[in-house]
C-alpha cells in the first residue's frame, strides 16, 4: 500500500511480498481447520469479482484455469446481450453519428406547447 501512494516502482520488494503471502497462506491453510481457500487473497478476489466472472467466464461454477484450453477458448453471447438496447438511447457510445430515443422524443415533443406536451407526457395505466 505504501508503495502504491509513495509511487515507488519496486517490483523485487513486491514479488518478494507475495511469495510470504503465499508461505503464509499455504501454512494457515495447512495448520488453521478454519482458515479455509475462500480466505485467501486469490480467494477474496475471485468472491469479489464473481459477477463480472460470471459474464466474462459464462457463469461456470468453480474457478477460471489458465491453463485449461477449453476455458480458455470460448464466445461467450451473454454480455452483448444486455449491451445492445444501449445502442438505442446512447448511440454515440458506440461510435454512432445520431439521436438516441431520449433526444429525439424530446426534440418532437419540444415542437408542441406546453399545455399539449403535458397532455401527451401524461401515463395512463391500464388497470388503474
Amino acid at each position: 500500500m505504501y508503495r502504491e501512494i509513495g509511487g515507488d516502482d519496486d517490483s523485487d520488494a513486491e514479488e518478494e511480498d507475495q511469495n510470504q503471502l503465499l508461505a503464509i497462506e499455504s501454512k494457515l491453510l495447512e495448520f488453521d481447520p478454519e482458515f479455509t481457500e475462500e480466505n485467501t487473497k486469490e480467494g477474496r478476489e475471485y468472491a469479489k469479482h464473481k459477477l463480472v466472472n460470471a459474464f466474462v467466464r459464462g457463469g461456470v461454477e468453480g474457478r477460471f484455469d489458465p491453463e485449461d484450453l477449453a476455458q480458455t477458448h470460448q464466445l461467450h453471447l451473454n454480455v452483448e446481450r444486455i449491451r445492445v438496447p444501449e445502442t438505442w438511447f446512447q448511440p454515440g457510445m458506440f461510435g454512432i453519428d445520431s439521436a438516441g430515443v431520449g433526444e429525439i422524443a424530446g426534440w418532437v415533443l419540444n415542437g408542441f406547447e406546453e399545455e399539449e406536451r403535458r397532455r401527451m407526457m401524461q401515463v395512463s395505466l391500464p388497470y388503474a
